[in-house]
């Protein structure tokens, strides 16, 4: 692992830190029957028998530089193409055994609509049976279909981060020789949130000074600036997005909270000025790290400002496949989640982490009660701050 890259640790760090919800268009959940009632869609997720393509066999030969995951080298195309085809299978013996189900389907930052389909992190397809479906037992019929391995429900996650750089320490970390100061921190790391969106026009995304990567930008051009190298958008179907939250970034509608986790780990320096007070200087743990914003969270036509499964496991295999070195994740479930190998969007965590991509998540706003934690699995980082440190 790099210096910068090991120093860039310390973001991730931050930007889960799990202290008590501001204003948010979002329920966040907290203790009591709320913290342990899962909220589910209609949809279900239908997981293969072959392995996905970072557990196949020949996982080890496609790994570049820094270990990260080749999604485009000629034999990780030529696997994910036989992953395909045992889909396409899959489908037409479901389609046979339940006729009213099809593949699921989101929308994109460019008004798209894709099926949701998974093979990097998942064998995986994703199910739709109609809004008024048992998905109890539309899950027991797809279970007895060949080559199916899990059946798992598609449920809801919410925000859970509101945070400041000084609970950390973060200027100590500035000044560690191998940071070589807080102008210098995070250079060359591409950042992803996968959060509500980051807006290129907030002063600490500017993209003054900055030029894109290689291969980059990425999604949905009008949100990048060289700062912001990636901005793409996951959006159900089923339930769109309000009027004005159509777009990769918040509307006047959706949640601020992306703006907030993504600025927290990697925004720009800039002096600030709030009723009146002297200006100050604020910026994020890494200024200078580039940021790749993945939107999930919008308020759609019922006001449901969650994110589902579905699109959340899309969004975690292009933050693979577009090269992130780490992930920020401040949402979850609640302590109701499952994890672990029955939880297919933990499934893709986790094997985020075998694509070479350093994954933080928040333990969620539910605490402080015993059996309050979210994010039950030991692959990635999770990450939590006592509330009362506040009070301090």
């Amino acid at each position: 692992m790099s210096r910068k890259l090991s120093f860039f640790l310390v973001v991730v760090l931050v930007a889960s830190l799990l202290l008590p919800a501001a204003v948010s268009a979002e329920n966040v959940v907290t203790d009591g029957p709320k913290a342990t009632e899962a909220r589910y869609s209609h949809r279900l997720i239908v997981e293969l028998s072959s392995p996905p393509l970072v557990q196949f066999s020949g996982v080890t030969e496609l790994l570049g530089s820094g270990g990260k995951l080749d999604v485009n080298s000629p034999a990780a195309q030529a696997y994910v193409q036989k992953l395909q085809a045992e889909q396409a299978q899959f489908v037409s013996s479901m389609q046979a055994a339940v006729p009213n189900a099809k593949i699921a389907t989101y929308t994109n930052e460019n008004g798209r609509t894709l099926p949701a389909t998974y093979q990097v992190l998942l064998n995986a397809v994703s199910i739709d049976a109609g809004r008024n479906v048992d998905v109890n037992s539309l899950a027991k019929k797809l279970l007895q279909l060949p080559n199916v391995k899990r059946v798992s429900k598609d449920y809801a996650h919410d925000p859970a981060l509101y945070a400041s750089l000084p609970l950390i320490g973060a200027p100590a970390a500035w000044n560690n020789p191998t940071v070589g100061g807080k102008e210098n921190a995070g250079t060359g790391i591409k950042f992803a949130s996968m959060d509500g969106g980051a807006h290129k026009d907030a002063a600490m995304f500017s993209g003054a000074g900055y030029t894109y990567p290689p291969g980059f930008p990425k999604g949905d051009t009008r949100n990048t600036n060289g700062k912001i190298i990636v901005a793409r958008a996951y959006f159900r179907t089923w339930d769109p997005p309000s009027a004005g939250d159509e777009n990769p970034w918040p509307g006047l509608q959706g949640t601020e909270h992306g703006n907030h986790t993504a600025s927290t780990a990697a925004g720009n320096e800039v002096e600030v000025s709030f009723l009146g007070a002297d200006p100050v200087t604020i910026s994020g743990v890494a200024p200078k790290a580039y940021v790749m914003s993945y939107r999930v969270f919008y308020n759609s036509i019922t006001d449901d400002g969650s994110f589902y499964n579905v699109e959340g496991i899309k969004a975690l295999e292009d933050i693979v496949a577009d090269g992130a070195d780490v992930l920020n994740n401040s949402w979850g479930g609640g302590p109701g989640s499952l994890g672990g190998e029955f939880d297919a969007l933990d499934q893709a965590l986790r094997n985020a982490v075998s694509a070479g991509i350093f994954v933080s998540m928040s333990a969620g706003n539910a605490g402080p009660n015993t059996g309050t934690g979210d994010h039950p699995s030991d692959d990635y980082i999770s990450v939590a701050q006592r509330r009362r440190s506040l009070l301090q």
